[in-house]
């Protein structure tokens, strides 16, 4: 099992890999927001896991022959409109370049299409 970042921006792990990232990263948060002396920790630990899934999913998009400019939704936080418990709902901006990353056939996948 190739487990590199070649093989996980492919479509059909890239799904999977991306979930796993995005539920653990959530996850690790709410665990140690708990903890209330190490909280500070679980934020550095969630963070690296959202800096890979980030990365993952950069490798994705220009494997998709996308640009790598989606990825900016990602860094910036955008904190408006209604919110419940510190969500903002306009925080699912972030996740477009993920959702775009499960929708869009890779280059490889184009050509194996057209055969």
């Amino acid at each position: 099992m190739d487990l590199s970042l070649d093989a996980i921006s492919k479509l059909p792990r890239y799904r999977f890999v991306s979930l796993l990232l995005l539920f653990s990263a959530i996850a690790i948060e709410q665990a140690f927001r708990t903890l209330k002396e190490i909280e500070w920790l679980g934020t550095f630990v969630a963070m690296g896991v959202y800096c890979f899934l980030i990365v993952t999913t950069y490798r994705r998009l220009r494997d998709a022959s996308l640009s790598g400019a989606w990825v900016s939704l990602m860094i910036f936080n955008f904190s408006f409109g209604p919110s419940w418990n510190d969500f903002y709902l306009s925080n699912l901006i972030n996740l477009i370049p993920m959702f775009l990353g499960w929708i869009v056939p890779g280059s490889v996948d184009k050509i194996s299409s057209r055969i």
